[in-house]
């Protein structure tokens, strides 16, 4: 309740803190908060987007965790384009042998299994 609270507050200041409504959206997502914390990662993307920039370490990490948090809902389909989000931008800054990379392609995997365990 005291982390949904806070994320309330923070996110309806004007710019809220990134990295607060990260970080509070992490928490209600391990309370199984999923609509939620992504809403929260929603609107993360401009934020983290100016701070950190489009391709930086920090964006793929928002990404990646939109795609986690999109798998704990359900359908698989968001969560597989959030996680090639975080995928490209891997790609793109770091190249196919980095274990960042390796991190995307196993949560795309993990998505990927549980999206035809159902079907």
């Amino acid at each position: 309740d005291k982390a949904r609270m806070l994320a309330e507050e923070e996110a309806i200041k004007e710019g809220g803190n990134c990295d607060i409504l990260y970080n509070l959206a992490v928490s209600l997502h391990r309370f199984s908060e999923h609509a939620f914390a992504l809403r929260l990662l929603d609107q993360c993307k401009p934020l983290f987007a100016a701070k950190y920039g489009e391709l930086g370490e920090n964006m793929s990490a928002l990404y990646g965790l939109m795609g986690t948090v999109a798998d704990a809902m359900g359908p698989h389909d968001k969560a597989l384009q959030m996680h090639d989000k975080a995928l490209q931008i891997q790609l793109a800054t770091h190249g196919e042998q980095h274990p960042s990379t390796a991190i995307s392609y196993f949560n795309m995997a993990g998505t990927y299994t549980r999206k035809w365990a159902i079907l």
